[in-house]
């Protein structure tokens, strides 16, 4: 997901990395190339669809922006060319600004935040395989003000063997995450697809026991419930900012891809519990290791009703 926040001042406020740029700072999943100088991001995401209808072989990303008094208009791209405005629900879920209102209960803020859904496989649909980007054109009434771009996705019809290696992580937000995003009602959907690994799950056991008279341990409950380890490859320049987004999310789904992993792990619902960063000496490079639980905790014994 790509994340920017504008404050109403007229600041991109970046909460997690800062660019390097006196008048704009930026968060984002995919960090904007202009911001830096450069042309075009060098890192590309890997997203899949196909005509199969399974959820499995169709990615979707997220885009937010608080927008503060700006306007912003969203536009999908083909080979850095615009394609397509992405203002209605044509390739996704469109979400204007006003989408989170006052009246339905949401904050005054929330009500400035805009964003889009895009969903791939709509845009496999119609314009087939390809690099795709995002655009944001942020201005001011009819004076512009910036332009970011997106990271480049690189859209693919859906195989495991394209798909091999990879993991995808979808969450759901709520919630108000201080001094950033307050996703409090909104049920906000986040996926995304990097190089990795899910698996290697171990059996963990939740006693609850007593000393009785004679001094002698007896179980009153017990559970058993799974650890999972993922771990990414090197991660992308665009995704390395995204962690805390899916730490703090509400829910997490994990689907693995690996066609030599030992187990099938779809769809697995977990939490976390530990999260470490790999860095290298003189080197950009780091990938992530995180421990997770399954969030069911079903298989209990009890010996007292």
């Amino acid at each position: 997901m790509a994340i920017i926040n504008v404050l109403s001042g007229g600041t991109l406020m970046d909460l997690s990395v800062m660019a390097h740029r006196e008048d704009f700072n930026v968060i984002s999943s995919s960090i904007p190339s202009d911001l830096f100088g450069g042309e075009g991001c060098p890192d590309v995401i890997k997203v899949f669809a196909d005509d199969s209808g399974n959820y499995l072989h169709n990615d979707f990303s997220t885009f937010l922006i608080d927008a503060g008094l700006y306007n912003v208009e969203f536009k999908l791209l083909k080979d850095c060319e615009p394609i397509e405005d992405l203002n209605d629900n044509t390739f996704g879920e469109f979400y204007p600004k006003g989408n989170w209102d006052i009246g339905s209960g949401f904050s005054a803020q929330q009500e400035l935040y805009t964003g889009y859904k895009l969903d791939w496989n709509s845009v496999w649909n119609i314009h087939g395989v390809g690099n795709y980007s995002v655009e944001y054109n942020i201005s001011l009434g009819i004076i512009p003000i910036i332009t970011l771009c997106s990271c480049s996705y690189l859209l693919l019809t859906y195989s495991d063997s394209l798909a091999d290696k990879s993991i995808r992580i979808r969450t759901l937000q709520n919630g108000d995450i201080l001094d950033s995003f307050d996703y409090t009602g909104m049920n906000l959907e986040q996926c995304w697809r990097m190089p990795g690994f899910f698996g290697y799950p171990q059996d963990k056991l939740e006693s609850d026991s007593y000393l009785d008279s004679n001094r002698d341990i007896t179980q009153i409950q017990d559970k058993l419930y799974k650890e999972y380890t993922l771990q990414t490859d090197f991660i992308a320049e665009c995704q390395k900012y995204i962690f805390n987004d899916i730490l703090l999310s509400n829910e997490i789904y994990i689907d693995d891809y690996n066609i030599k992993n030992a187990y099938v792990l779809k769809n697995t619902d977990v939490i976390p519990t530990q999260s470490d960063s790999n860095y290298f000496i003189e080197s950009t490079e780091t990938f992530k290791e995180i421990t997770f639980e399954s969030r069911s905790r079903q298989k209990v014994k009890r010996n007292v009703k």
